[in-house]
């Protein structure tokens, strides 16, 4: 069985296309777990209605309200009892054999690490809200190196891991949760530890169609400009989020050279911010 972690805000616009994208899945063994994060739209209404119709959804209701994107798929783990483990956002669309290809992958992993936290992660392809492409590949377009996934100081600096790609199995749930408090990204904090404690393996293929649009929780990195722009704007912000960035770090269940890794992380965004420039 594999749990399919969903949490939606406001997600009426595209919420139907993802999940019936999901319905759609070549391999059909799956539950999709949602928890809703204090929508004021037609959210509610739209998962009310699916979860009616097709048993495999279970709208999970907690009273808890909204938590964040970050703690809300926090607590989705929590409820997951299944033997692998997937994210979805809620304005994508999964590609047929996403589900089927990305277990393949991460079943060859365990036939070589029987007893070990692991994680697959795909690309996508990038597309604006009418789902039109604008590129073949995110991880390219974005000039990504996937092998950092091998070296924890490496990934902290550069997370290339998308939430909304993965998969990971049960052994791993032991090793990431709880999160840090203050964790910036879920992806980043998983990918980090499963990196250090277990392994981590990039599926070369695109297995969803990656929505932009305006409301975005993170976006492609075209938009990186504008972010920083903003952040220069809001210096308060920009401390901010370097701030949860270095408790974070200090946060995980090893040690890392703190100051070596703000050293490479600040000159990483420098580069990428002049790049933005170029």
């Amino acid at each position: 069985m594999i749990d399919i972690l969903l949490s939606t805000y406001n997600g009426e616009k595209y919420l139907y296309a993802q999940i019936v994208s999901i319905q759609k899945q070549t391999m059909q063994n799956w539950r999709l777990l949602v928890r809703d994060d204090g929508s004021t739209d037609n959210t509610i209404d739209i998962l009310e209605s699916f979860a009616l119709t097709d048993k495999r959804i279970l709208f999970l209701k907690d009273n808890k309200g909204n938590l964040g994107v970050v703690r809300s798929f926090e607590q989705l783990l929590y409820y997951s009892t299944a033997n692998y483990i997937m994210f979805v956002d809620q304005d994508d669309v999964w590609l047929p054999n996403k589900i089927e290809h990305t277990l393949q992958a991460i079943l060859k992993m365990e036939t070589k690490e029987p007893d070990k936290s692991l994680l697959v992660f795909t690309d996508v392809f990038v597309v604006d809200s009418e789902l039109k492409k604008i590129s073949s590949s995110f991880i390219k377009r974005e000039g990504y190196d996937v092998s950092v996934v091998t070296d924890v100081n490496r990934l902290a600096v550069s997370n290339c891991i998308m939430g909304c790609t993965v998969m990971i199995n049960s052994i791993a749930k032991q090793f990431i949760l709880p999160f840090s408090k203050y964790t910036l990204m879920h992806d980043w904090w998983i990918g980090l530890i499963i990196a250090k404690y277990g392994k981590v393996t990039y599926l070369d293929e695109p297995t969803s169609l990656y929505r932009q649009h305006a409301n975005n929780q993170v976006g492609s990195g075209k938009i990186t400009f504008l972010y920083y722009l903003k952040r220069l704007c809001h210096l308060n912000a920009f401390f901010e989020v370097n701030y949860k960035y270095i408790r974070m770090i200090k946060d995980l269940p090893f040690k890392v050279n703190l100051f070596t890794l703000l050293v490479r992380k600040w000159k990483y965004s420098l580069c990428k911010f002049i790049n933005q420039l170029i």
